[in-house]
């Protein structure tokens, strides 16, 4: 009989902290549960760690090195459960976190997203945030409006607190592996176009700053924001509502926002301008507004970068 989850934990040269995330797994109070850690080509020995685990609920698959969402889509394809939770190898759970998400999808079955909030943590251990603040008006019982969350910048969960219904996953196509950035959030709004997301604001993950390699560095930052607005931008369809389109081109308008401010505090002002023009009729009032006067500041500062560089 297959167990009641499947937990995929993606490793990539994270020796340091997947132990940590395979004891917070191996603490759930719900104990129904498979862990699938596949290694992404590993260069550190982290999957020796995973090896010498003797809970016979822990398999380790390998695979060479194709990224963070290939991991994940792979372990995925090796669950047996029908629903998939997926934990990064830098994080943890709270250790009624599996528990949360059994009651949330025996309170909505037919749903295919299930999620909790999170805390994210300084490297001295100290809480920097809470995921759920602002969440507001939508969130209903367990009905959570994700759309409307992330159009106005709140992101009240991500990949480590998030449960998918396996089959849902495997034909939505998984995550997207062109995208370096937002292949998280891209996945989440296909798969609530069809069914709300269920949410609970108990914290069940903790995310940790202090980790080293994390997924996101700051290398080609822009560019990648840039490739994650765009496919959001393809994404937009005729039969939305105003107010869904409204959301998403707020989404869109938030990503472009911080696209542009990379650019320009890079020097790269013409490249900026270009973006902003690309996305003109896209862009929300006060993102256009705030965009504007940032390229004005820069223009005129860019003489005095100039002057220090010499």
């Amino acid at each position: 009989m297959p167990p009641r989850f499947s937990v995929v934990i993606p490793l990539y040269n994270k020796r340091s902290h997947v132990g940590r995330a395979l004891e917070s797994v191996l603490a759930q109070r719900w104990a129904d549960f498979e862990l699938v850690v596949v290694n992404d080509g590993s260069s550190d020995g982290g999957e020796s760690i995973v090896e010498a685990c003797p809970d016979p609920r822990v398999r380790l698959v390998n695979q060479p090195n194709q990224g963070a969402s290939a991991a994940r889509n792979r372990g995925a394809q090796e669950a047996r459960a029908a629903h998939v939770a997926f934990l990064d190898a830098d994080d943890e759970w709270k250790p009624g976190f599996l528990a949360e998400i059994a009651r949330l999808v025996d309170a909505s079955p037919a749903s295919l997203l299930f999620a909790t909030a999170y805390e994210l943590t300084s490297p001295d251990g100290r809480r920097v945030s809470y995921s759920a603040d602002g969440v507001g008006t939508a969130l209903a019982g367990v009905q959570l409006d994700y759309l409307d969350c992330v159009g106005r910048d709140v992101y009240p969960f991500y990949t480590s607190t998030v449960c998918v219904n396996r089959e849902a996953f495997v034909q939505a196509g998984g995550f997207d592996c062109s995208l370096a950035i937002g292949e998280d959030v891209e996945l989440w709004l296909r798969l609530s176009r069809t069914s709300a997301a269920c949410f609970s604001p108990a914290v069940g993950a903790v995310y940790h700053r202090d980790a080293e390699n994390r997924a996101m560095n700051q290398t080609g930052r822009a560019q990648k924001i840039l490739a994650f607005a765009r496919r959001l931008l393809a994404s937009r369809q005729p039969g939305l509502t105003a107010k869904q389109g409204h959301d998403l081109d707020s989404l869109i308008s938030w990503n472009i926002y911080r696209c542009c401010m990379s650019l320009m505090r890079s020097g790269a002002l013409a490249e900026a301008r270009g973006v902003m023009k690309e996305f003109e009729h896209i862009l929300v009032p006060p993102v256009a507004r705030g965009l504007s006067r940032k390229a004005l500041k820069y223009t005129l500062l860019a003489p005095l970068y100039r002057l220090r560089r010499k």
